[in-house]
């Protein structure tokens, strides 16, 4: 099999990650630098997202709705970020090793700011992060 280029898209650094829309207009790009970037795909234009990891981004994942990217990190970071705004609106600690893939559960909701457990391919191992309940 031989592999042609079809279109190529710079951007300041290497990318570890990425997570394409549906229809196929915009990729979302993790890179080397820690940063995630809004690539449009028609015209190759990258905007980098608010908010970056303490070091490489290693995989990103486009949730469902389409208005959330997550971006996993080597700083154990879990980053949520709104793809109209491209601000970084929540940071959580998934676990204290560099995680090599990302995937969304399908069945992934927002309910009044309360989220269900996130799971982070880390290394081979599933890790589970919970939020207490606070009574």
């Amino acid at each position: 099999m031989k592999l042609t280029f079809a279109q190529t898209y710079p951007l300041p650094t290497g990318v570890l990650g990425l997570a394409i829309t549906p229809d196929a207009t915009r990729a979302f790009a993790a890179c080397v630098d820690g940063m995630l970037y809004d690539v449009n795909l028609a015209d190759g234009h990258a905007e980098p997202f608010l908010g970056k990891h303490q070091s490489f981004a290693s995989g990103c994942v486009l949730l469902p709705d389409g208005r959330t990217v997550i971006s996993g990190g080597y700083d154990g970071m879990l980053l949520w970020h709104d793809v109209e705004t491209r601000r970084c609106w929540r940071r959580v600690e998934a676990h204290r090793f560099w995680n090599w893939q990302l995937s969304a559960l399908a069945g992934w909701h927002a309910r009044r700011h309360h989220h269900r457990p996130v799971y982070s391919r880390v290394d081979g191992n599933t890790s589970r992060r919970r939020r207490r309940s606070r009574r």
